[in-house]
C-alpha cells in the first residue's frame, strides 16, 4: 500500500472515530427522545384520568347548582309576600297603637275624675265633722 493510500485510510478513521463519537451523541439523544416521550405519554394519561375526574365533579356541580336554582325558587315565591305581610304588621302595630293611645286616655281621665270624686268626698268629710 502507498504512502497516499494510507493517509486516506488514516484521515477516514479518523473521521469514522468522530462519527462514532457523533453517533454514541446521537444514540444517547435517541434514548433521551424515547424517554421524554413516556414521560410525556405518562403525564398525557395521567391528565386524561384528572380531566375525567373532573367532568364528573363538574357534573356534580350542576346537579347542585339546579337543586338549589329551584330551592332559591321556592324562596323567592315565599319572599314575595313578605311586602304584604309587613305592611299588615304595621297596620296592625298602628292599629294598637291606636287603642294603647285610648287606653291610656280613658286612665288619664278616670284618674282625673277619680281625684275629683276623691277631693269632693274629703270635702263633704270635713263639712259632716
Amino acid at each position: 500500500m502507498s504512502l497516499k493510500d494510507e493517509k486516506v485510510l488514516l484521515k477516514e478513521i479518523d473521521q469514522l472515530k468522530q462519527s462514532k463519537k457523533l453517533v454514541s451523541h446521537l444514540a444517547a439523544n435517541n434514548d433521551s427522545i424515547s424517554s421524554e416521550r413516556k414521560s410525556s405519554q405518562s403525564i398525557s394519561e395521567h391528565l386524561s384520568a384528572k380531566n375525567a375526574e373532573l367532568d364528573v365533579l363538574k357534573k356534580k356541580i350542576e346537579e347542585q347548582k339546579q337543586i338549589l336554582d329551584s330551592l332559591n325558587e321556592a324562596n323567592s315565591e315565599r319572599r314575595a309576600v313578605l311586602p304584604a305581610l309587613f305592611k299588615d304588621k304595621d297596620a296592625l302595630r298602628k292599629e294598637k297603637q291606636a287603642k294603647v293611645e285610648t287606653i291610656k286616655a280613658l286612665r288619664a281621665e278616670f284618674r282625673t275624675l277619680e281625684n275629683e270624686f276623691r277631693r269632693t268626698q274629703r270635702a263633704e268629710r270635713q263639712f259632716i265633722t
